[in-house]
């Protein structure tokens, strides 16, 4: 019996469709050839946290295993006992599970829980969608699993150092701060945390400063635009008495005169192509998905065989993918950019900037099964795709100056020459454009104001621009990321208004409290990950990793202790009585009349606006609100003793 073992259900289907189902049995199925195809559901192995003691004491840290014992988990004990059985009647094994390092990990762990021992076992390694033609291609193409040990030893390290951080910082931190909550602690989580808390403490710091420009108004063609003062190379002025003096001298004239029309043509080569966290980003930008939900959605086009593996890294394709390139562009009716394809050189085919995979790709064209979220993916990644073969875009970027007596106004334009890959891209918001103007021409002001502003604080962090700062300090990986942020929001740590992501209180005590330690460092984390590299590419050992994170958990850990903790949750509002509401775990509660609201009231977050006024005793009225049915509706809620009241419309 040939056995292959996929990473979910969906994909163990796509094996039994290629290879010709003879029989579907619990768990598996039996196909052509004397192939059964079986598959994890996710992980179905985890670390046994029995390894660390029962009681929650400083004298029992830190915790270092002296072996890591597994457990199946109990939601999938069942599948793991039919992967059991077929691994003991199997004589040949094919790992066919996500290729990457959480894949690797999905199925060694299954193997050593299992204690297989079949020297006769394979790996496939794909980042094409799985049609028949692929998946045949690939048995026969098979590798020997041992080809991929250094990535499971990577894997392994990975998933070691997280238990081991986050088993004694969380309980270390918990114990400290005692005020019965857990307070997690993560190797990623809390240098990404530090990101978000910094750049708030950034906004709640920032002095603004006040500055003027001096806004005069031209018309052309019953086109108005806006010119500013422009003196010394500036636009913007501190001395507000200066810019008074230059309104009073221009208010009389009714006319300006073209003094110079500078063009700067430019010309701009199509984006890279998507990486997952690229991907992420833009879709975030556009459609203000979160990572977690793009990555969902991504995966689902994959395994319906409509993109490339989306758990990538890179932004280049393979030297050799050129006939594949070829072949999908026919496929989405595009032949007349297939002479390009032997054109754009490393910008799109470079094999010294790819990862274990390629980027994401489309594998063929869209069609009705999609969903609205799947058809807004699917076409972000086409369109990068088949923008990566247009022409570059090209612009003019027009800058007119105006004299009015001894004043020189500005004022800049964009004008299209060809718009190129920009045509599949074509920003949302119109650029700023000038009516034409020629030199020496006059045209007729018609107002002018002296405008006040204020200098700006940096804006929060949207999950887009957190995704390129981790990207840029290698804080976790492509397949990670998203998990990192949700995880954030899941612990309470951050909160979104609109698309900013914003700490909690709870994420600026601690981050204040642990702020200098290494723990917190996203350079630390950062050179972790680039040594989990290492360990894949053979420069360090697994042994090496691990004895550098026990170092570093010995010294911290000795370090913290002595560091004084107490934490007052922060009212979020007064209850009717007069008494503060507290925030907890799960509740905003009255610790003076016990009056309870729930942080979800069917299956929706409220706004802090809402929670006061319920507290206060009136009745608010809230929609998106979702049924024990699923469905969503609409309500006024009013917040009682013994829980909420509802009254429709």
């Amino acid at each position: 019996m040939k056995l292959i073992i996929a990473e979910k259900p969906s994909v163990g289907q796509d094996f039994a469709k290629a290879l010709g189902i003879k029989a579907k049995k619990d768990g598996y199925i039996e196909a052509q050839d004397d192939y059964v195809i079986t598959w994890a559901i996710g992980h179905l192995i985890e670390i046994d946290d029995a390894v660390a003691p029962k009681m929650w004491t400083i004298d029992t840290l830190p915790i270092f295993p002296e072996k890591f014992l597994y457990r199946v988990k109990d939601k999938v004990k069942h599948q793991y006992s039919v992967i059991e059985s077929l691994l003991k009647k199997a004589d040949e094994i094919y790992i066919a599970t996500d290729a990457g390092r959480e894949g690797e990990l999905i199925a060694r762990l299954i193997l050593r829980q299992a204690n297989c021992t079949n020297k006769n076992i394979y790996r496939i390694w794909t980042s094409e969608a799985l049609t028949k033609d692929v998946i045949l291609r690939e048995l026969n193409a098979k590798k020997p699993l041992k080809d991929y040990d250094t990535l499971f030893y990577s894997a392994i390290a990975r998933s070691h150092a997280d238990w081991l951080v986050g088993i004694n910082l969380t309980r270390l931190a918990s114990l400290l701060i005692n005020n019965k909550e857990l307070w997690s602690v993560g190797r990623v989580q809390t240098p990404v945390l530090k990101l978000i808390v910094e750049r708030e403490l950034e906004i709640q710091n920032f002095v603004p400063e006040p500055f003027w420009y001096l806004a005069v108004y031209f018309k052309k063609d019953n086109v108005e635009f806006l010119t500013k003062l422009y003196h010394d190379k500036k636009i913007n002025f501190e001395d507000k008495a200066f810019l008074e003096k230059v309104l009073k001298d221009i208010q009389p004239e009714k006319t300006g005169i073209v003094e110079k029309i500078t063009e700067n043509k430019k010309s701009e080569p199509p984006p890279l192509l998507f990486s997952i966290t690229t991907l992420q980003m833009e879709a975030n930008k556009r459609f203000s998905y979160s990572a977690n939900k793009t990555l969902s959605i991504a995966q689902e086009l994959y395994e319906k065989k409509f993109i490339s593996y989306p758990r990538t890294e890179s932004q280049h394709l393979d030297e050799n993918a050129k006939p594949l390139v070829k072949s999908i562009l026919k496929k989405l009716q595009r032949e007349d950019l297939i002479p390009n394809v032997d054109k754009v050189g490393t910008r799109v085919f470079n094999n010294k900037k790819l990862t274990d995979h390629y980027a994401i790709i489309p594998m063929r064209d869209e069609d009705e099964s999609l969903s609205d979220e799947e058809k807004k993916i699917f076409s972000l990644i086409k369109n990068r795709f088949l923008g990566a073969f247009c022409d570059n875009y090209v612009y003019l970027v027009k800058t007119v100056f105006i004299k009015i007596k001894d004043y020189t106004f500005v004022s800049k334009g964009k004008e299209d020459v060809s718009l190129g890959w920009k045509a599949l891209e074509k920003d949302e918001k119109e650029e700023d454009k000038l009516p034409p103007l020629q030199e020496k021409e006059q045209v007729e002001k018609t107002k002018e104001m002296l405008v006040e502003d204020k200098t700006k604080p940096p804006a929060r962090y949207t999950e887009a621009h957190l995704l390129e700062k981790m990207k840029e300090l290698s804080l976790g990986t492509g397949a990670t990321r998203s998990l990192i942020i949700e995880t954030l929001k899941q612990r309470e740590y951050v909160r979104l208004s609109q698309k900013a992501l914003v700490p909690t209180e709870k994420a600026l005590f601690l981050i204040d409290k642990f702020k200098d330690r290494a723990f917190t460092s996203p350079e630390l984390t950062s050179s972790w990950e680039l040594m989990l590299e290492d360990i894949q590419e053979k420069k360090i050992s697994y042994k090496d990793f691990m004895a550098k994170i026990k170092e570093f958990l010995n010294q911290e850990i000795a370090s913290i202790k002595t560091i004084p903790m107490t934490y007052q949750e922060k009212p979020i509002c007064k209850c009717r009585c007069g008494a503060d509401v507290i925030p907890k775990k799960a509740v905003y509660i009255c610790p003076s009349c016990n009056l309870k609201l729930y942080k979800e009231v069917f299956h929706k977050k409220l706004k802090d606006k809402e929670i006061a006024l319920l507290f206060k005793g009136e009745e608010v009225y809230v929609d998106k609100l979702i049924s024990k049915n699923g469905k969503p509706f609409g309500a006024y809620l009013r917040l009682e003793q013994d829980g909420i009241k509802l009254r429709f419309k």
